[in-house]
């Protein structure tokens, strides 16, 4: 029987594998209704979209990756760093703030769809993502090549590609599977644009590239340490302004997306 510990110990080695555990911990979450569901759910999205991408290059048919093994095994750390987020109160209340806040609210239902959705965004591209590319850099012996290590930027970029077209998925699913206010939003307000969301996450992303880097490239544990303070300032100064409306008030908005909310998600499957 799952528990959240074991989803926090989950490893995968490659984007399958990953896949995997994101649907084993997506129906834990599904039938406990825990609010957590939701960006897993888009964070699932995405990964399919690019294990998919993966596989017809393994199959020879023209994709968007250079080294499409390598990225598998990108997915494989990065998904591992997200579980691992599920037990972030185990460690001190300084760090992971991003993912405090991110899990807090969505534990103690205090957030609405889409606060669930970009905070859950914000912790995993703009805190973990850097440790993922730096480790799996690392694990290659990429750093040694800077010609390789070139390729490795250029397909990390190329997945932007597969991260536009996954922000249509996930309009149409997570309004779909959780409701909440992206039902009204997107049909009476131009608040939550998709390409402008797009753009917002292909940005956050170019940051995080440079953090990988200047971990790799960094000569001492108080250099690396200084770095991570830094991206945890960062994610965390986002996640408290996505945040700041459940934490100060709850306004007339809050309380119409409140409404909107599916607060039951048994039964939801997956839309492979």
């Amino acid at each position: 029987m799952q528990t959240v510990e074991s989803l926090a110990a989950m490893q995968p080695e490659d984007i399958d594998e990953a896949l995997e555990m994101m649907r084993i911990a997506l129906d834990y979450f599904h039938a406990r209704s825990d609010y957590r569901a939701v960006f897993l759910s888009a964070y699932e999205i995405i990964t399919r979209n690019v294990a998919i991408t993966i596989r017809d290059q393994r199959r020879g048919q023209p994709g968007v990756f250079i080294d499409p093994a390598w990225m598998s095994r990108l997915a494989g750390k990065f998904a591992t760093l997200y579980f691992r987020s599920l037990s972030t109160f185990e460690r001190p209340l300084e760090t992971e703030r991003a993912w405090k806040i991110a899990h807090g609210l969505a534990i103690r239902r205090r957030s609405t769809v889409v606060q669930d959705l970009l905070l859950g965004i914000n912790a995993h591209v703009n805190f973990d993502l850097a440790f993922a590319l730096s480790r799996n850099i690392l694990e290659h012996g990429d750093q040694r090549h800077p010609e390789t290590l070139a390729v490795r930027k250029m397909d990390h970029y190329f997945a932007n590609r597969i991260l536009m077209r996954s922000i249509n998925d996930i309009w149409c699913v997570i309004p779909k599977d959780y409701g909440g206010e992206l039902t009204v939003l997107d049909r009476m307000t131009a608040l939550l644009d998709r390409p402008a969301a797009a753009l917002a996450l292909i940005h956050y992303r170019g940051r995080v590239w440079d953090y990988a880097v200047r971990l790799l490239r960094s000569s001492s544990g108080q250099e690396t340490n200084g770095i991570v303070r830094e991206m945890d300032d960062v994610s965390a100064s986002i996640a408290e302004k996505i945040a700041a409306q459940s934490i100060f008030a709850i306004t007339a908005w809050q309380k119409i997306a409140a409404l909107q909310r599916r607060q039951d998600y048994a039964g939801l499957c997956f839309n492979d």
